[in-house]
């Protein structure tokens, strides 16, 4: 299938393809161990420096800037680093990445002008955070609660559907917010899934409840079967 492609016609070439990436996986399993001989680690640099021409010698990069990158280079100074802080599990920064993904879709929603960047960057964060404590404050959550996140649990009951109905419905309101909401009580993953319906029959049935609530202290509204 390989030789199909116009890089692997040559077989010479996939066998070193194959060699890099067995050398590379090794490389990677010795980098994620939890611990390391202090013998092992000065000796790093030339095999570091062996695996870097490997990769431009069988791998090498010809679009943007090459391996002109920091990525690339930061490799050298591996060493450096794990002499200092341990081994490079200690130093994971995939936790802090995960962090960058709002300031990304902001930037990706400026006009890329450097001299603007940084205020339009900022500025599409916050109108994302305002649009989502919009939305929030719109459903009935007060804006005091804003802190305690955008998203908060909803106090649901169970109930399983049987043979006189496909599903049940529950309507009930949120004691810190006052939002009320229906939901269904068999959602995805075993979780209950709030429904959008029209609020002046969640706010009838809440009414109604509340007035039959000593005979009847939950309604249950069917739905009929398929």
């Amino acid at each position: 299938m390989l030789k199909k492609l116009v890089h692997f016609r040559d077989p010479d070439t996939i066998t070193d393809c194959v060699m890099l990436l067995e050398t590379l996986l090794q490389w990677v399993e010795w980098l994620n161990s939890s611990t390391m001989h202090m013998k092992d680690v000065p000796r790093c640099p030339r095999k570091h420096q062996y695996i870097m021409q490997l990769i431009k010698q069988i791998s090498h990069r010809e679009v943007g800037m090459g391996l002109k990158t920091t990525k690339f280079h930061c490799i050298l100074h591996m060493v450096e680093d794990m002499l200092a802080y341990g081994v490079p599990l200690e130093v994971d920064t995939s936790f802090i990445e995960m962090h960058h993904k709002p300031s990304k879709m902001a930037a990706a929603l400026t006009q890329k002008d450097k001299s603007k960047f940084e205020e339009q960057v900022h500025a599409c964060l916050e109108e994302v955070h305002l649009l989502a404590l919009a939305e929030q404050e719109m459903e009935g959550r007060f804006l005091a609660n804003c802190y305690d996140g955008h998203e908060y649990d909803k106090l649901v009951a169970k109930a399983k559907p049987n043979h006189t109905c496909s599903k049940v419905f529950f309507v009930c309101t949120h004691p810190q917010s006052g939002h009320t909401f229906m939901y269904d009580t068999v959602g995805i993953g075993g979780k209950c899934a709030e429904v959008r319906v029209e609020v002046d029959l969640i706010n009838f049935l809440v009414d109604l409840q509340d007035c039959v609530n000593l005979d009847i202290p939950r309604i249950a509204l069917k739905s009929l079967p398929a």
